[in-house]
């Protein structure tokens, strides 16, 4: 090799470190960062989960209380102011939670988080719709039966107020867990190109080959 080569090469080294330590470092900042705003909308989402939820189940002890243990009725008030004001929550609080169930759906692609919150307000609901209505039709009770709503029929205690406080209290937790754990959409998009990626490198598979072990593979 000529010496002007090596002189080069000698020169060039350094500087070739120098940019790929660069760039490995603005790797590991950018991706700090990135789990840093993760982990700050996470917090958000289930701080917005639990004003929702807290809000509508709090107005329903409020009204249970009022009208069902210490029968306002009785004492010759009304339970109108009771139950407009639980009205008025119920609607905002299931307006805010389908955003929430929106957000949750665009963001996690397990599906975990939107199903365990979407039963944790139809628990609320029929919480909402037992105190309320004297007697509910037997189709409105089949809606909310299941698990793609309340997870719960009628022997296992849909219309229970303990067994939906205690269901609710569980698919609040489940949400939540889910919230904080399960990986966004971004994540788990590029776990499955890895995934492909791997598989093809390392077996010298074709790229449709490689699509049928990730189908194989999911994560």
């Amino acid at each position: 090799m000529p010496y002007w080569q090596k002189v080069v090469l000698q020169a060039a080294g350094p500087v070739i470190s120098a940019i790929i330590l660069g760039l490995i470092g603005a790797w590991i900042a950018r991706r700090a960062q990135l789990r840093k705003e993760q982990w700050s909308l996470r917090h958000e989402l289930i701080h917005e989960m639990t004003k929702a939820a807290s809000a509508l189940y709090n107005e329903t002890l409020r009204f249970r209380r009022a009208v069902v243990l210490f029968k306002v009725d009785d004492n010759g008030e009304g339970r109108g102011e009771y139950q407009s004001d639980l009205e008025r929550q119920y609607k905002k609080s299931r307006l805010a939670g389908q955003v929430i169930e929106d957000r949750l759906s665009a963001y996690f692609p397990t599906g975990d988080a939107r199903k365990f919150w979407h039963r944790a307000m139809d628990l609320l609901s029929m919480r909402y719709f037992l105190l309320t209505e004297a007697d509910l039709p037997k189709e409105f009770i089949r809606d909310y039966s299941g698990d793609d709503h309340t997870g719960l029929t009628v022997d296992s205690g849909l219309c229970d107020h303990p067994a939906l406080l205690e269901k609710y209290r569980e698919s609040r937790e489940l949400a939540a867990n889910a919230v904080l754990n399960d990986p966004f959409v971004g994540e788990w998009i590029g776990w499955r190109v890895g995934l492909r990626l791997l598989l093809t490198s390392s077996s010298g598979q074709s790229q449709e080959e490689s699509e049928r072990a990730v189908k194989r593979h999911p994560l």
